[in-house]
């Protein structure tokens, strides 16, 4: 139980940790801490939110609906449909509407058009949607392949966590890689993290399965 939550937030700050070391050896990132850093309050927000966030999200997305649909339908549709819907969820911030508004019937098919944040630069949104599709593919591939959702837990808590503390201590230098490292210091917008989850996603594959919880 508690292991393999452990285990499972161990492996997700290594995989999001090396691509900012590796990004820092090549020059991609300097260490430039926000004073918020040096807190601890900041330090217990960013904790118990990457907890929160990566149990939530968890039992009721790999844990409820994954399970329920997987009982009927094959592994890979169950897996696309339910990352795509994981990516696009990661989208959804309503905008205010700045004028008046009247009701008709169809009001609330309008609203949706506001309902999905549109701020993100173009060159941020493909590898950010890329990203949170596979980072949603591969956490349900640990649930086909192990039965663990606590290690799809972990590995939530591990990720969110170290982008947390990384965009917080590291400042991404500009003009260096950035092919590889965006223009982001989020990993999540950048192509760098699109090769870690495929690393990822083909050890998943290849690792033995003895005991399938």
């Amino acid at each position: 139980g508690v292991a393999v939550l452990l285990k499972g937030i161990a492996l997700g700050c290594l995989s999001m940790g090396a691509i900012f070391g590796v990004g820092g050896a090549l020059g991609a990132y300097e260490f430039s801490p926000d004073p918020e850093f040096f807190t601890v309050f900041e330090w217990v927000e960013i904790i118990v939110g990457a907890f929160f966030v990566g149990w939530i999200e968890e039992f009721l997305i790999r844990g409820l609906i994954f399970r329920s649909f997987r009982a009927r339908f094959a592994f890979l549709p169950t897996a696309v449909i339910l990352s795509a819907i994981f990516a696009a969820l990661h989208f959804i911030q309503p905008e205010p509407i700045i004028d008046e508004v009247y009701a008709h019937w169809y009001s609330g098919f309008a609203l949706l058009g506001h309902a999905f944040y549109g701020g993100h630069a173009l060159y941020h949104y493909y590898p950010f949607a890329l990203n949170l599709f596979l980072m949603g593919f591969v956490l349900c591939a640990v649930v086909e392949r192990f039965g663990l959702l606590r290690m799809c837990i972990g590995l939530h808590v591990g990720w969110v966590m170290t982008m947390r503390i990384g965009t917080l201590s590291l400042e991404r230098v500009d003009s260096v890689h950035e092919s590889f490292f965006g223009f982001s210091a989020l990993p999540g917008k950048t192509f760098s993290a699109t090769i870690m989850l495929l690393i990822f996603l083909l050890a998943v594959s290849l690792w033995p399965c003895k005991n399938k919880q």
